[in-house]
């Protein structure tokens, strides 16, 4: 199984992951910028949350199984570029 059993729905095991704690980023115009867009102010402080960032791509045959395993729901389409080792698109 490709799938990980003790994961969320479309947890995929073998990638390898990288955790990234919650953190506050400033977004927005900041004080001092000379070039802003009205839709730009004013600045705010923007908070995302905690996730994990696979360290390989996942491939549609990593994908596919998971989807065998019913892990996944989505049977994503190649756009006719081929399956196997390839990185999976169309899917989040």
């Amino acid at each position: 199984r490709r799938c990980h059993p003790a994961g969320p729905p479309g947890a995929l095991r073998g990638t390898g992951h990288d955790p990234h704690p919650r953190r506050q980023l400033p977004d927005g115009c900041q004080p001092g910028e000379a070039e802003c867009a009205g839709y730009e102010k004013p600045a705010h402080r923007v908070s995302i949350p905690a996730f994990e960032l696979g360290k390989t791509e996942v491939t549609f045959a990593d994908w596919d199984a998971c989807v065998a395993d019913g892990g996944c729901r989505h049977k994503s389409g190649d756009e006719g570029w081929g399956r196997d080792d390839r990185p999976v698109v169309n899917v989040s």
